[in-house]
């Protein structure tokens, strides 16, 4: 188990490592009692499920690192898959704080992040990701967001984020996003 102090916060944190689905290993990292129920979870490790599968092979990604940010465990899961499925190392979080975390201790190549979650949002997470130190503070991030019409493009754009994606997102178009971020297009 390890402990340690939240960004800007002084009740500390925990995490754990446990034995994942489909082989794989998770590590829960919960805010403490006094936080109540928000977490973030990173898993390692290779695991084969049914997923979305791509139309075409893209191992390009193969070797990359990416962090996937949502609030919904079943898009986080999509995604978090779909990326799997092509190579990627992915390490997901349920909420901007936690995510802001796993960015400096993981170093992601990539980060795909929804725009609207309680607490902080993705703006939120993309302006802290641009104050961090170099090389931390160009990691390209991406925009998901179910809702297109009150989060644009362009508002996405001019904030940090170098793509937007609508839900809901095809895989095809997250893995060339990513690739495309990750100069691997």
């Amino acid at each position: 188990m390890i402990v340690a102090r939240p960004p800007g916060g002084a009740r500390a944190a925990r995490s754990d490592t446990l034995p994942g689905r489909h082989g794989g290993r998770r590590r829960i990292v919960g805010a403490g009692a006094a936080e109540g129920p928000a977490r973030e979870e990173a898993r390692g490790g290779h695991r084969e499920s049914p997923a979305p599968r791509p139309s075409r092979p893209l191992r390009r990604l193969a070797g990359l690192t990416v962090l996937v940010v949502d609030d919904d465990p079943g898009s986080l899961d999509y995604f978090e898959m779909a990326l799997m499925m092509v190579g990627a190392t992915v390490a997901t979080a349920t909420t901007a704080e936690a995510a802001l975390g796993l960015v400096r201790e993981r170093r992601p190549d990539v980060v795909v992040s929804d725009i609207a979650m309680p607490g902080h949002d993705g703006y939120w997470l993309v302006a802290q990701i641009r104050r961090l130190p170099e090389p931390l503070c160009r990691v390209p991030v991406l925009a998901t967001t179910a809702y297109g019409r009150s989060h644009p493009r362009e508002r996405a754009l001019e904030t940090g984020f170098v793509d937007h994606l609508p839900k809901p997102v095809e895989p095809d178009q997250l893995l060339d996003a990513v690739a495309r971020a990750a100069g691997r297009a």
